[in-house]
């Protein structure tokens, strides 16, 4: 069956690692990514015409129904959202907070998500059929002994988590399928993405509002 599918998420692996998936499953699906990408770790994300890349400003709402209406688009129809969030580091001590990244932060990492939300909610509804999955990757909290606490990574991260399961408490009562998943090693990242397709691909309503935990051995905990 022809599905439409748009990722959306952070510069990070799994990201990279569920348009891999979804790029063997399908043609072509939509993917907007969030930040800066590393030159020295460059992801690896199937090329076009296997991914579509779309634009996404985070702190506009305009901006993420422009992302929507694009990947309905390019894409002839869409059935499925994954929204992925791997929260970035800030490792700084307090009293060298920049107020300007800070403010930054905020605004593409934790408003975003709320505007994306609200979009494909809306869209969905109104359809009475598709899928919205929340994925939150959660890596290991270390810190070495000479390194700064991180002040951002955590923070976002429970947000993102606290969103989520506030988002899946409606699920009931919604036409569509909501989901949310969690993983805590990045080194399965290529299992965590193949796990997450294996649930969306099970097509069934029974599941929704369910959060999926996948850790290091694979299985529900």
């Amino acid at each position: 069956m022809t599905r439409g599918i748009l990722i959306v998420g952070t510069q990070t692996p799994l990201a990279a690692a569920l348009s891999r998936e979804a790029a063997q499953r399908l043609e072509t699906h939509g993917l907007a990514l969030l930040g800066p990408s590393d030159p020295e770790q460059a992801l690896q994300i199937p090329q076009p015409p296997a991914t579509i890349p779309l634009t996404w400003t985070p702190s506009s709402a305009i901006s993420s129904r422009t992302l929507l209406v694009s990947a309905e688009n390019r894409l002839s129809r869409l059935d499925e959202a994954l929204l992925v969030f791997a929260p970035p580091t800030l490792r700084t001590r307090p009293e060298q907070l920049d107020p300007a990244q800070i403010s930054l932060f905020i605004d593409d990492y934790l408003k975003g998500w709320y505007y994306l939300i609200r979009e494909f909610s809306r869209y969905f509804r109104q359809r009475k059929a598709g899928i919205l999955a929340m994925v939150l990757a959660e890596g290991p909290m270390v810190t070495e002994k000479e390194e700064s606490p991180d002040m951002l990574g955590p923070v976002l991260g429970s947000a993102f988590r606290a969103l989520m399961q506030s988002v899946l408490a409606s699920a009931a009562a919604e036409p569509y399928r909501i989901l949310g998943f969690s993983g805590n090693d990045p080194s399965q990242d290529a299992d965590f993405a193949s796990f997450i397709f294996k649930i969306l691909d099970e097509d069934t309503k029974r599941d929704t509002g369910k959060l999926h935990r996948f850790g290091k051995i694979g299985i529900f905990r």
